[in-house]
């Protein structure tokens, strides 16, 4: 399997199964990995914008199992029974906005990166949650999967509010207001793309 281009599925049912569980572990080792590499590779960029030794991160023990663990406990626990099918299925779906929703806020508290710096490691774990909601969006939409970019305005806000989403908030995370947020994200990509099918040909 090409993890790459792997589009994750629409969680059905009352539980997860195991095999399902294990793609997104896959995924989540992956997307860590690609983003330890971005960092390494930016780190002076990184530096001039306040972060300390950005190259100097390391991963907790077992970083991507536990946030793998703890994400489908929150979805299955938590997010799931609220859901309510809109068209009369016994099968719930949770969808891609809420997924992303879920995983950017689980990494953002559960914070798998340890920097010896805690603002730098405050920031490199939200901006890591971002890029992985980015990455799970993209594997829906290709539209998106093209640019994975939405904007500098909107990419430093973001990651801002995670890194200091507070800690006391796991009780209650907001998990659906921000789905709100992907799913705009993914209109604007919509319509950035529409855009350029429309775009006159000199």
């Amino acid at each position: 399997m090409d993890i790459a281009y792997h589009f994750p599925d629409d969680i059905l049912g009352d539980k997860a199964s195991q095999e399902q569980k294990a793609k997104r572990l896959k995924e989540i080792e992956f997307w860590f990995d690609r983003y330890v590499q971005g960092v390494r590779t930016i780190q002076g960029g990184l530096g001039k914008a306040n972060y300390k030794n950005p190259g100097s991160l390391v991963f907790a023990d077992d970083a991507a199992l536990h946030v793998n663990e703890v994400y489908w406990y929150i979805l299955e626990q938590r997010v799931r029974p609220r859901i309510v099918s809109c068209n009369g299925d016994i099968e719930v779906t949770v969808d891609r906005h809420k997924i992303s929703s879920l995983t950017e806020i689980v990494i953002a508290l559960t914070e798998p990166i340890e920097h010896e710096h805690l603002p730098t490691k405050r920031r490199l774990n939200a901006s890591l949650g971002f890029y992985c909601a980015m990455n799970i969006m993209a594997n829906w939409n290709p539209k998106i999967s093209k640019e994975m970019f939405v904007s500098r305005p909107f990419s430093q806000a973001h990651t801002t509010w995670l890194e200091y989403l507070p800690t006391s908030t796991e009780e209650r995370m907001p998990i659906f207001s921000n789905a709100a947020n992907w799913y705009l994200v993914e209109t604007l990509f919509e319509e950035r793309h529409d855009k350029k099918l429309l775009r006159p040909v000199n």
